[in-house]
């Protein structure tokens, strides 16, 4: 087996173009397209604050079970994957809305009403291209 140890991947075609074979050696697929931009792991108890999160600068409480999240580095587009997910021992459910290049926004519910201000988690995890 061997070892890569490198600071940077640069793609021999072009810099940002670095191609994976698949496990079964049939397909290839670009790697930075296959990586996570962003994720998060939010915590609602007062105050929003992440747990930890990667490529996000800061959350914004915009009322009950409602909050902004922006990246650090923006999206090329406002079209990208980022389902949330929500845990609070009580089957909620969230959603994502108002997507921009630069932050999307997550809102909790409790059933079919906004999540009462409680103690939750909400995760979110986001593919797409960086800008």
């Amino acid at each position: 087996m061997s070892t890569i140890i490198a600071d940077n991947l640069t793609g021999k075609t072009a810099a940002g173009d670095v191609t994976v074979t698949s496990e079964g050696g049939a397909a290839t697929f670009q790697l930075q397209q296959g990586l996570a931009k962003a994720w998060c792991s939010l915590d609602d108890t007062t105050t929003p604050v992440f747990f930890d999160s990667f490529n996000f600068a800061s959350v914004t409480d915009n009322g009950t079970g409602n909050y902004t999240v922006a990246f650090t580095n923006s999206m090329s587009g406002a079209r990208y994957s980022s389902p949330p997910n929500v845990y609070s021992g009580e089957g909620d459910l969230a959603n994502i809305s108002n997507e921009a290049t630069g932050s999307f926004r997550i809102r909790c519910f409790d059933d079919a009403s906004p999540h009462p201000a409680k103690d939750i988690d909400c995760y979110s995890t986001t593919h797409g291209d960086l800008a």
